[in-house]
């Protein structure tokens, strides 16, 4: 399970909507794979965007991050504190400076597997142990990773290099690289089955929702 973006100057400076907090159940997925606002409710975790809020650039796309389906249960200091600040807030600071796109692709981590991990709720919404973002800027080529234990007392730190979130996430880059002048560049990527959600949202069914985001799925 991931969520993927396509950051540059241009869409960071665009990004100033008013934030909703209209958290909503999505629809459009099978109540056995829909996580609610009862689940969260009373369960102690935050309801964590995947794909920032901090990055929508249009009133819909905003409207459209606040779909459960783009949320993981997040401990709530952590939320709001160093994932907000060294890693959101830095990534979209790096990707207002970079002279080109940035692509950046955020998850859960379940530990030791989904179905072992605890859940909350009436849907029994699966809580991830750790949350990663994998960032690569195409203009210099360059890639690293962070990677969060989901945990209140997490601080501040410095991200890892890509190798190594590529080991401890399992999301595989196929392809990346910069196109011939006035192309697009790419970055392919592949999941292992061990992020497929349980009582969430599943990859497939999110295109709907990166459609809203305008988000790039390759």
């Amino acid at each position: 399970m991931y969520v993927a973006q396509k950051l540059n100057r241009a869409a960071v400076a665009d990004a100033d909507e008013k934030r909703t907090n209209r958290f909503f159940a999505d629809a459009s997925l099978r109540s056995a794979e829909r996580a609610t606002l009862v689940d969260y409710k009373g369960s102690g975790w935050s309801r964590g965007h995947m794909a920032p809020a901090g990055d929508m650039p249009t009133a819909q796309a905003m409207a459209q991050s606040f779909s459960l389906a783009n949320m993981a249960p997040q401990a709530a200091k952590h939320n709001g504190g160093a994932w907000a600040h060294s890693v959101e807030s830095a990534t979209r600071k790096y990707a207002a400076r970079a002279s080109g796109d940035v692509y950046v692709i955020t998850g859960p981590v379940f530990v030791p597997s989904i179905k072992q991990s605890p859940g909350i709720g009436p849907g029994q919404v699966r809580v991830p142990k750790y949350l990663f973002k994998l960032v690569y800027g195409q203009d210099k080529n360059r890639a690293w990773a962070h990677w969060h234990l989901n945990d209140d007392a997490t601080h501040v730190a410095k991200p890892i290099s890509y190798a190594d979130g590529n080991t401890q996430t399992k999301v595989i880059v196929v392809n990346h690289s910069l196109a011939p002048a006035g192309g697009e560049g790419c970055l392919s990527v592949s999941t292992t089955t061990a992020f497929t959600p349980l009582k969430t949202p599943h990859v497939k069914s999110r295109r709907k929702l990166h459609a809203y985001l305008n988000l790039k799925l390759d």
